[in-house]
């Protein structure tokens, strides 16, 4: 979710969301803005952004005049959800801080962060493009992913994430599925290879992720599953590619989980269609 806020009565519907349990990203443009975390009162001023774990919420307190404040907030399930698979040990740095960071931004750190929190809400809100909002919108948090560890390794160079043996198991576990995700849609093949059981590695990915094993196997092969219909290939084609038995078992796959078939989906794309 995010949130721009200017007055005081936009505060109220920002405080409800501010409660529960989700990473918070507040960026102050201008003015300052007063928050309450835990007993402790923080003033947030211009340029500052900060950065909260799942476990701080807060709550808005007061504003300064002509003020201008973005929040970003996202469970950890949405991140692992949207982050590429490339980019999802990436989100491990925020995960396992574990503590509120907070930094004052230089103006040009400071403003296009501001306008990645634009381009992800308005993208967040709309559906301008048939079949390709979702891409830009996950396009975006990547960029954000990257430019936050920027700007943790630019402003906290001294900074170091220690692994604990569940949030290592996990990386392992995403690092072999990006590689197998075409071949192999069992939880047993991943459990297998790292020495576990399949009932143990699917509690862990979801303790630690917020998602289970299968829904980032699942994940894995319908994004790639999107790719490859924008592409001039046939359905038989990528059936095969993506490691199932038959054109039916792959149709069934795609439309239990996008409520379209391969073939709509594709129409879906197309010009004509988005005019």
């Amino acid at each position: 979710m995010i949130h721009f806020i200017k007055n005081e009565q936009q505060v109220k519907a920002v405080n409800a969301c501010l409660q529960q349990s989700r990473f918070i990203l507040l960026l102050v443009r201008k003015g300052e803005v007063q928050l309450k975390m835990n007993t402790d009162m923080i003033l947030v001023q211009a340029r500052e952004l900060l950065i909260l774990p799942e476990d701080k919420s807060c709550t808005i307190k007061g504003l300064g005049n002509r003020s201008h404040i973005g929040i970003l907030s996202f469970t950890r399930a949405f991140a692992f959800g949207n982050a590429t698979r490339n980019l999802q040990p990436v989100f491990f740095m925020f995960l396992m801080a574990g503590k509120p960071f907070r930094i004052q931004l230089r103006p040009k750190d400071m403003s296009w962060l501001f306008l990645l929190f634009i381009l992800l809400r308005v993208k967040n809100n709309t559906a301008e493009i048939p079949g390709t909002d979702g891409e830009v919108l996950q396009l975006g948090f990547d960029i954000l992913l990257w430019e936050l560890r920027r700007l943790y390794r630019y402003y906290s160079p001294g900074i170091t994430v220690t692994y604990t043996i569940k949030h290592a198991l996990v990386l392992h576990f995403l690092d072999m599925l990006n590689t197998h995700y075409k071949s192999q849609h069992q939880i047993q093949f991943y459990a297998n290879a790292l020495h576990l059981t399949a009932d143990y590695l699917s509690k862990t990915i979801k303790q630690v992720t917020g998602k289970t094993a299968k829904q980032f196997v699942k994940d894995s092969i319908l994004r790639e599953a999107k790719v490859l219909l924008q592409e001039h290939l046939s359905i038989q084609g990528i059936s095969r590619m993506l490691g199932f038995n038959s054109t039916q078992d792959f149709s069934k796959f795609f439309k239990t989980h996008t409520s379209l078939s391969p073939t709509a989906y594709r129409k879906k794309l197309s010009p004509q269609n988005s005019k």
